[in-house]
């Protein structure tokens, strides 16, 4: 049987999913059993493997565990290496992409405010006021991670810089979530060295061809890389201006990793991800949500997780720097008694601010729950095209569960569609169900392993599919300017002394940013 020690980290190289220990090691030290208390825990942990810190020798390292790269299979390390080297690719196409998309005037609204801010925060303004949103910056989500991004604009002072930040995050978490699922596939490997149960291939017809000449791990492998790779809506999300959610992301599935893996370095994700705005905060409390799931060895941790994050969410209602997040619409889904309260000049209408409007927002919870029901009702729709890309099944895992199912819920708890189906609103979900469906495709692979052939085929024709018929879309959707008219505002951009005041509409004014004055209007 397989057990694990209850400890609060891992040696170093030591894989989270690591090999059985063998009677030996066994015998050498008391071990408790670690078994997870819920079904959703139950996929992610039962895969015959320990979790935890195992006995270690003289050089810190386990005799019974191999690091990372040993209990991956050579083909499954040739995969891992080559998907690295497609994200790799994937950010070079993307950072071209975010060129072409400035000197074609397509940022808005929305990267005039990031933008501004950069600016202004790199030239001494700590605490800028956005002219082209007429407020405070950090009172419209608190992303305080800008500051570190500031003296970027010293490297590189141009407004694509910010959106190669947000393509580098976007391929950081790919990658981080790629190479988890190279871990979970790698078990499958392992657990047949180690003499655990599997049936031989047998059988015929075109799926027994398959599955005798294809290895499945390296298969579940490259099924993830396609899963984030060929998501159409992971390339609409770097496509819409620049947003902290793609960023705080990135800390997310960074802190989920660590956490899973007893690092201390969760930590310093956890700050970062709160400090990426008041949305990215709620990431934070959905990989709490996933820890408690997945069994006692993280319940303890995902508590905290919890409890700093609604601390985090508190504190920065409680100062008003959530404005953006738009409170006024998920009351309005309740109709709830409260009125809203227009606030002239700014994007949003919030009803009270502060705590005031956290509590209106959970007494319209409570009294008119069936309102909420039927609005997400309305969203099904849209929650079903932004899961059915990653491959839909990841919510049936613990890890890949938490943040999902909080982003969708914030995203669909409101009138409009404004959020349920925007991509950058909906980033976190494209990395995390995408992990969740490779490690619940890894937990049937040990039960069923026809059955994991057959879903995957299933979910590999439904990824291109949706690629096929949304990928080539982007372009149209996005270039609005042409190139004759681009050219005269690139000449003109290209003149214009920063210090000069630029009054320009919705649908270009984001390359003008970078500068002390800005005003947009439709």
């Amino acid at each position: 049987d397989s057990c694990a020690a209850a400890s609060p980290s891992l040696p170093r190289k030591t894989s989270w999913l690591a090999p059985r220990m063998s009677p030996t090691a066994r015998s050498q030290g008391p071990c408790r059993r670690r078994t997870p208390d819920s079904i959703l825990g139950r996929i992610t942990t039962t895969l015959d493997t320990p979790l935890g810190r195992p006995d270690t020798n003289d050089d810190g390292d386990s005799p019974d565990q191999p690091d990372i790269d040993g209990a991956l299979s050579r083909s499954l390390r040739f995969v891992r290496t080559m998907g690295l080297a497609v994200l790799v690719l994937q950010f070079v196409g993307l950072a071209v992409w975010s060129q072409t998309l400035i000197s074609r005037f397509a940022p808005g609204t929305d990267f005039v405010g990031y933008g501004q801010a950069w600016y202004l925060i790199a030239h001494g303004h700590l605490n800028p006021i956005v002219s082209g949103w007429n407020e405070l910056f950090f009172k419209d989500h608190g992303s305080f991670v800008v500051l570190l991004l500031a003296p970027l604009w010293w490297v590189w002072p141009h407004a694509v810089t910010l959106l190669w930040v947000q393509c580098a995050a976007i391929v950081v978490g790919e990658a981080v979530a790629f190479i988890w699922m190279c871990e979970v596939a790698g078990t499958i490997s392992e657990k047949r060295r180690l003499g655990g149960h599997h049936k031989p291939e047998t059988g015929t017809g075109w799926l027994a061809s398959i599955r005798m000449k294809v290895d499945l791990p390296p298969a579940l492998a490259v099924l993830g890389l396609v899963l984030l790779v060929a998501n159409p809506w992971i390339y609409w999300a770097a496509s819409f201006d620049f947003h902290f959610e793609l960023v705080g992301s990135c800390f997310a599935i960074l802190l989920a990793y660590d956490i899973a893996h007893h690092h201390r370095r969760a930590w310093l994700w956890f700050l970062l991800t709160i400090i990426s705005g008041d949305v990215a905060i709620t990431y934070a409390m959905g990989v709490g949500l996933s820890a408690i799931l997945a069994g006692k060895a993280w319940r303890r941790q995902g508590a905290a997780l919890i409890a700093l994050a609604v601390g985090a969410f508190g504190i920065e209602n409680a100062f008003g720097l959530s404005r953006g997040s738009g409170i006024t619409e998920y009351l309005q889904s309740a109709r709830s008694s409260h009125p809203a309260v227009a606030v002239p000049g700014q994007r949003h209408q919030v009803v009270t601010s502060g705590i005031g409007g956290l509590n209106s927002l959970f007494h319209a919870v409570f009294t008119r729950p069936l309102q909420y029901v039927d609005t997400l009702r309305s969203h099904l729709l849209n929650i079903y095209a932004n899961l059915a890309p990653a491959g839909g099944i990841g919510l049936l895992c613990a890890w890949g569960v938490g943040v999902p199912l909080v982003v969708l819920l914030e995203n669909n708890l409101r009138t409009g569609v404004l959020f349920s189906a925007t991509p950058f609103q909906n980033f976190p979900i494209y990395l995390f169900v995408a992990l969740g469906t490779i490690m619940v495709l890894a937990w049937t692979a040990s039960h069923w392993r026809t059955l994991t052939w057959v879903i995957g085929s299933v979910i590999v024709v439904s990824s291109i599919g949706w690629m096929a018929a949304w990928f080539p879309k982007t372009s149209n959707t996005w270039l609005r300017v042409s190139p004759a008219a681009a050219a005269v505002l690139n000449w003109t951009l290209a003149r214009l002394p920063p210090n000069d005041e630029v009054v320009a509409t919705h649908g270009v004014v984001g390359a003008f940013s970078e500068r002390t004055k800005l005003i947009s209007f439709q």
